[in-house]
């Protein structure tokens, strides 16, 4: 007995499921829905209409009333009524079917481009929404950039000025040197009259000699100071330092 109700429950949960199945399925359910928008009147009638009351303003019974909307057959009641049986099919199988059919395709193609646009949609929202980050980035980047080249320049102003300040008062002590006016004007012939060269030569009566050589103490003084640098680390060529440009600044300012 236990043998036969296991199998009697697993066929009806297995019709359960495929009933289930075929009830969740598009086309399944549009067509039964279709089926009880074209059989309305019976449906109304078999569940809201009391027999009693059908008896008395029609004369039938349920069974009979629903028969009469279905008949098929000739008013003879035994040949086939050939517009009737295709009214027959039309409304219990051919039109729903057909109904179910158009709306399914329909819905579907509706339900496909819904999607599609939504898709377009969310695809914009994120490109907006991707560019709108990018340029608040490049915003931050170019503000970081900008406080990064401040901060530059507030350390090299910074640096510059206790720089500066020294340097003013090295200028000071050694401007009292008596060799001081030999010294610049020796470091500003040979940078912009002679190209930083030590020793430059030129042609003076048709014969080759030389027309400026920096002095060794001269040379000596600048370097240790830190007025100069050489050139390639040869000593034949110099070129001025900041502290050099600064101290030629100053000493044309003053003698001027």
């Amino acid at each position: 007995m236990s043998d036969t109700s296991e199998k009697e429950n697993s066929i009806i949960d297995s019709f359960k499921n495929v009933f289930k199945e075929r009830l969740n399925s598009c086309m399944y359910g549009t067509f039964i829905i279709s089926w009880c928008i074209w059989n309305w009147e019976a449906i109304y009638l078999t569940l809201f209409i009391d027999q009693s009351l059908l008896s008395t303003n029609t004369g039938f019974l349920k069974i009979d009333y629903l028969f009469e909307m279905y008949h098929w057959l000739s008013p003879d009641g035994w040949a086939l009524s050939i517009v009737g049986l295709s009214w027959f099919m039309v409304r219990i199988l051919i039109g729903p079917f057909i109904s179910a059919l158009v709306i399914t395709w329909w819905v579907s193609k509706i339900d496909f481009e819904f999607y599609v646009k939504n898709l377009k949609n969310e695809e914009s929202k994120k490109i907006a929404l991707f560019n709108r980050e990018n340029k608040v980035l490049d915003a931050q980047k170019g503000n970081l950039e900008i406080e990064e080249e401040n901060i530059k320049i507030k350390k090299s102003i910074e640096k510059e000025r206790p720089e500066k300040d020294r340097w003013d008062v090295e200028f000071e002590k050694i401007k009292n040197n008596d060799n001081f006016k030999e010294i610049m004007n020796s470091l500003k012939k040979c940078l912009y009259e002679h190209n930083g060269k030590l020793i430059a030569s030129g042609v003076a009566g048709g014969m080759l000699s030389e027309i400026f050589r920096m002095p060794p103490e001269v040379l000596v003084y600048l370097d240790v100071n830190g007025l100069i640098e050489f050139v390639d680390g040869s000593k034949k060529s110099i070129s001025s330092t900041s502290k050099g440009k600064y101290f030629i600044k100053k000493y044309i300012d003053e003698k001027i």
